[in-house]
């Protein structure tokens, strides 16, 4: 665990982390370090920026948090003494990777091919498409697929060591019967 620098009027409240650059859909793990200051805290607030998911506050002392979007996040720990003042610890994340999107559900007719269109939030990014055995499918975000029978189809995008995925569901239907009637002979003009 990494503990970052107090910015809180000299009070020794502090926050560890478990590391200051993750990836997508990582879990993060913060606790204050100073549950036992004699100052005597009687609350905390975290706070963090937008696209945070928090899986676990534990008795405001530690905190789970994954985040769905890339960049520098900030995360700030808020501990209040007996006096209600608030001291305050701020921490930067960096949040690396790419969101992988592998599109809605398709429903294509058995036996004809369609197009899957997957797409990344960075052209930087490596993209490789697999089928649910694992098959390479393509490296493109444009795959044109024509499974026998329904499956899903996975994209994998792969940015700076950090890996994301999702799947899609390509559902087989049969085609529809057509049929206009019998020949028939008509007069000109009628």
């Amino acid at each position: 665990m990494v503990q970052s620098k107090p910015s809180g009027g000299g009070h020794p409240h502090t926050f560890s982390y478990n590391s200051a650059s993750i990836c997508l859909g990582d879990t993060l793990k913060v606790q204050d370090t100073c549950i036992h200051d004699p100052f005597q805290p009687t609350s905390r607030m975290w706070t963090f920026s937008p696209g945070a998911q928090t899986s676990t506050i534990l008795n405001q002392t530690q905190a789970s948090v994954v985040f769905s979007t890339p960049g520098i996040k900030i995360i700030t720990l808020s501990v209040y003494d007996i006096f209600n003042v608030a001291y305050t610890d701020t921490l930067q994340i960096e949040v690396r990777g790419s969101i992988a999107d592998a599109g809605a559900s398709k429903k294509y007719c058995t036996n004809t091919s369609g197009v899957l269109i997957g797409t990344s939030d960075t052209t930087s990014a490596s993209i490789s498409w697999t089928d649910a055995s694992g098959a390479y499918v393509g490296n493109s975000r444009i795959i044109t697929v024509a499974p026998a029978q329904s499956a899903y189809f996975y994209i994998s995008v792969n940015k700076g060591a950090c890996l994301t995925r999702d799947s899609v569901l390509v559902k087989t239907v049969a085609p529809p019967i057509v049929n206009a009637g019998n020949n028939a002979t008509v007069c000109n003009g009628n």
